[in-house]
């Protein structure tokens, strides 16, 4: 039973207490009287089989009604003062089925994400159903190294893209920001199970719908704007994003004199490229920043920083391999590449993937592929040199880690480098707290099995 309340003060209402004392205390009060003690509900919490996703909890009777309320109020994302619409404060039978995907503190998709479904999935069938489909391939997660799609996800994935299509022919021109957020999720569900076609088909999709909302700036919720720009399958598909964030003024920290040196050689040789420069500067400047938070995921203005830098990044030119036939485009080339996997790290922490780095698949051999092909003149940039390949001994496998271990320990015996010294070199380009397919301990570990160098 509930009791509707339109105003916050309105609680305080004298005829507001004595519906709540009718309809809802005295209920509950001859509920627990009637419940038998150590009765058991179920919670839908981790899966721990293929067709079960419910595990069986104690029901305290004495403390039942704060236990239950206590469990629900912090299940309820509350993101920004704004998002009065999104912000549904009851619940429904729905709720016992995706309480574990908010919950879920290893799940692949990013607990804005999360909240994000959950909150809609009060009130609306088609973010319920995406939000299912999503806890069903979060199932296999521990069985299978790759998220797959099953029967089941891809039938609530269906039913939540029939109920959105009838929606937009439903409401024509006059879109809400609940619909937006729905295809959001949408498109989150193909990047998690690495269907970038039919992500490009929402994502497009999306940028009509926003269109007839009014644009970008006209959506309320400012947690909807951050959710919208998706830069993930962007970067995937090394591709600029469809949107693009909100270029706010932001706190410039300077750039150190050592990075300042490098860029300023650089300047010179790739004349006609600057903006490469500036990522670079961009770069180290929000590694600076990140380092000096603690940690700097849970801090606005470092988030807003990466973002803003990933978008600059991806609307950089790109060059084909076969098309260059100058040094300095396939130097510019290479910067780029190893900015993008250097970029991919943070991005992929902050979404909160603890089990590597989805991004990074798509790249691996690029890089090695334009320094074996082309001699570049590294002169006046060695630390450059050896921050790219760094970047690259995180990600590549195989073969292709074997090239550039190879090629960090010649650097390393020619310049005389220890590893405390390869670090110092990271920390005076760009570095900061990444997820690649190895950590830089592990790096290190892999040059020490493979040949001896200076400590």
């Amino acid at each position: 039973m509930f009791v509707s309340i339109t105003r916050p003060d309105q609680i305080k209402d004298r005829n507001t207490q004595k519906k709540i004392n009718r309809h809802v205390m005295k209920p509950i009060g001859l509920e627990r009287r009637r419940k038998p003690k150590n009765e058991r509900i179920e919670l839908a919490l981790r899966p721990e089989g293929p067709s079960s996703s419910t595990a069986v909890v104690l029901w305290q009777t004495d403390e039942n009604v704060e236990y239950a309320s206590n469990l629900y109020m912090r299940s309820i994302p509350s993101p920004m003062g704004a998002d009065q619409e999104l912000n549904y404060r009851h619940f429904s039978s729905r709720a016992h089925k995706i309480l574990a995907f908010l919950r879920e503190w290893d799940s692949p998709v990013c607990s804005m994400m999360r909240e994000l479904s959950f909150t809609l999935a009060m009130m609306h069938d088609s973010a319920m159903h995406v939000a299912i489909a999503l806890t069903l391939v979060f199932s296999q997660e521990h069985k299978k190294h790759l998220l797959e799609e099953s029967n089941r996800s891809l039938d609530h994935y269906n039913k939540s893209v029939s109920l959105v299509n009838q929606q937009i022919t439903y409401i024509g021109n006059i879109v809400c920001d609940a619909l937006i957020g729905v295809i959001i999720i949408l498109a989150c569900y193909d990047i998690c199970i690495f269907n970038l076609d039919r992500w490009v088909i929402h994502m497009t999709g999306l940028e009509r719908v926003v269109e007839l909302r009014g644009g970008f700036h006209k959506i309320s919720s400012r947690y909807l704007q951050t959710a919208i720009i998706c830069l993930t399958g962007s970067m995937m598909l090394d591709r600029p994003s469809f949107f693009e964030p909100s270029e706010e003024p932001l706190q410039t920290l300077g750039v150190s004199h050592p990075l300042g040196t490098v860029t300023s050689t650089l300047r010179k040789q790739l004349s006609n490229h600057a903006d490469m420069c500036n990522l670079l500067e961009s770069m180290s400047e929000f590694a600076t920043a990140a380092s000096e938070k603690s940690p700097w995921t849970n801090d606005p203005i470092s988030k807003q920083k990466l973002q803003l830098i990933v978008s600059t990044m991806l609307k950089l030119s790109r060059h084909d391999i076969l098309s260059i036939r100058d040094d300095d485009v396939a130097l510019y080339e290479v910067l780029r590449l190893a900015s993008l996997l250097f970029l991919s790290g943070p991005s992929m922490k902050l979404a909160g993937n603890k089990d590597g780095n989805m991004i990074i698949s798509y790249h691996q051999g690029r890089l090695p592929m334009f320094l074996r092909s082309y001699m570049l003149d590294w002169t006046g940039l060695e630390d450059l040199e050896l921050w790219v390949l760094v970047i690259d001994g995180l990600v590549e496998t195989g073969l292709d880690q074997e090239w550039v271990l190879g090629q960090i320990n010649r650097t390393m015996l020619m310049r005389k480098l220890s590893w405390d010294d390869v670090l110092g070199t990271l920390a005076r380009i760009a570095w900061t707290d990444g997820r690649w397919t190895r950590t830089v301990d592990q790096l290190r570990a892999d040059l020490e099995q493979r040949y001896s160098f200076p400590g």
